[in-house]
């Protein structure tokens, strides 16, 4: 059984010949992976009897909208390699499997020492994992406004996918998406009684610097014109008033703001199946 000193720890991945003893894998299947997801803790407790991992698969190049826990039924992690090179992971929720430990402990005696997560990955992966529980509930009235379609070219789009466009090209330089709803939260509206509606676009100055600012500034008021057009300004809307988006640093986004807020995600409502416009494997 593994104990308190074990090498195996949440990102973790299996060796192939390991993955494949277990029958995750086949033999053809040489550009899939295997990662832990089970917390460091449960592990070697003896009171977890299972491990539990999420089969992926390598894509040629990241894509920014499936970082940092952005999207809640896929992300992309990027593993470091030895000799300095990396290798892009993209995990999808629905291949998540469990393992008994001690099946486990029998084959897979080390995860493989060739590639490794960084802090930053993560701390990703252990928001997406979250996020998949944690997410919020908006209120139904409220989706439902949101999932207006408008005709774009020759197809119907919803307003949610417009607006996951909209960001899609500048996403690398976004930490978060967070709706702020006031005091209806969680309160289902009545018919031309609008939802006074607040977003801030929260960017990673640390990471990408001045770009990060002027591209989320720019992206903020595209948002709220965007709003504006479909809904009408907030004196007059009925469905939907925005009243703010405004683009703020990561580091100014304090512990007492997130708690008034919830995150948005690019596919928040889970019951939807229509994807965005979002090609896997290469940034946007």
């Amino acid at each position: 059984m593994l104990d308190r000193n074990t090498l195996w720890r949440q990102g973790s991945i299996l060796e192939f010949e390991h993955a494949h003893q277990l029958g995750l894998v086949t033999e053809e299947s040489k550009n899939e992976r295997i990662v832990v997801i089970s917390h460091d803790c449960d592990i070697p407790s003896d009171k977890e009897t299972i491990v539990e991992v999420i089969k992926g698969h390598v894509v040629t190049k990241s894509n920014s909208m499936y970082e940092g826990a952005k999207h809640q039924r896929t992300i992309h992690i990027n593993y470091e390699v030895d000799g300095g090179a990396s290798e892009c992971i993209e995990l999808e929720i629905k291949n998540k499997y469990s393992i008994d430990k001690e099946l486990f402990s029998s084959i897979a005696l080390n995860p493989n020492q060739s590639l490794s997560i960084s802090l930053s990955e993560k701390r990703s992966l252990k928001q997406w994992l979250a996020a998949r529980y944690g997410r919020p509930a908006y209120p139904n009235a409220f989706e439902s406004r949101l999932k207006k379609t408008q005709r774009i070219g020759k197809k119907d789009r919803s307003l949610e996918w417009i607006i996951a466009d909209k960001i899609s090209p500048v996403s690398k330089y976004i930490v978060g998406i967070f709706f702020d709803l006031g005091e209806e939260r969680n309160s289902e509206l009545e018919t031309n009684e609008p939802y006074y509606l607040s977003i801030s676009i929260v960017y990673d100055i640390q990471k990408w610097g001045f770009d990060a600012k002027t591209k989320s500034e720019a992206l903020s008021k595209e948002i709220k014109d965007f709003f504006h057009s479909v809904y009408g300004m907030p004196h007059e809307a009925t469905e939907i008033a925005l009243e703010e988006c405004q683009a703020i640093s990561s580091q100014q986004m304090t512990l007492s703001d997130l708690m008034k807020v919830d995150q948005w995600r690019v596919e928040y409502i889970s019951i939807n199946d229509d994807e965005p416009h979002i090609q896997s494997g290469s940034t946007p």
